[in-house]
């Protein structure tokens, strides 16, 4: 997700239709500059090598976000166009390592179509986490660098939910998931899938998500191919 401003302004944006490394591409409709949906970065058109401002986002189950945001708003499947929102357009296009188009980079360290997290480090660099090991151990707590994460699977879709910096006032903390919830082992504080502290010493807190996408292993590495693979020892 990202914010729609560009140079100051509110932009509408499109499907162009066209893919780069097997990847949709955005238009805006200000200038049908063609945009990145991975990097959120400009490629072709007047305002090539802009890019937009990410925006944080969370993947939970809808009883979930309903809970913690019950004024949500949420687009209706009621568009007055016929369309089935429940088949599969791809078929069995996740269940194969066949890839429709090319992309300028491949790795054969995980299946292609493994989902993970791609995490975009503030020094340039990038990591992966397989979504498998997040739900198998709920929570990986790991240290990157000068960064200190946590990336949470949300155990009732048993899927990546968001990746936080694990730092609150500088204070490193180490989390698990209990009882549907992320605990903190330094203080005890339960703590939402959307890093909201709603119980404990730091109830009221939010931490700080750090910029992470859910996607298909080889859309990471189409993108990011020096990225580093991390699994639990």
């Amino acid at each position: 997700m990202y914010e729609r401003e560009v140079q100051g302004e509110q932009v509408d944006f499109g499907v162009s239709g066209q893919l780069y490394n097997s990847d949709l591409l955005m238009y805006d409709r200000k200038t049908d500059t063609f945009w990145e949906q991975i990097s959120g970065v400009a490629v072709v058109g007047e305002l090539a090598g802009e890019r937009l401002t990410f925006y944080p986002s969370q993947t939970m189950t809808w009883r979930d976000w309903q809970e913690a945001y019950p004024e949500s708003e949420v687009l209706s499947r009621y568009t007055g166009h016929q369309r089935d929102y429940e088949g599969k357009p791809y078929a069995n296009y996740f269940e194969n390592d066949e890839l429709w188009f090319s992309v300028n980079a491949l790795s054969a360290q995980l299946f292609s179509k493994e989902f993970v997290a791609g995490v975009e480090l503030p020094d340039g660099g990038y990591a992966a986490y397989l979504e498998r090991d997040v739900v198998e151990h709920g929570a990986l707590n790991d240290a990157l660098g000068d960064l200190r994460i946590v990336v949470a699977a949300e155990p009732e879709s048993a899927t990546i939910a968001a990746v936080f910096d694990r730092r609150v006032d500088g204070r490193e903390l180490t989390f698990a998931v209990e009882d549907g919830l992320l605990v903190d082992e330094e203080t005890g504080t339960r703590w939402t899938f959307g890093g909201q502290g709603i119980d404990g010493e730091l109830a009221g807190r939010q931490l700080t998500a750090v910029r992470s996408l859910r996607l298909f292993w080889f859309a990471w590495v189409a993108f990011h191919p020096e990225t580093e693979l991390r699994r639990p020892e």
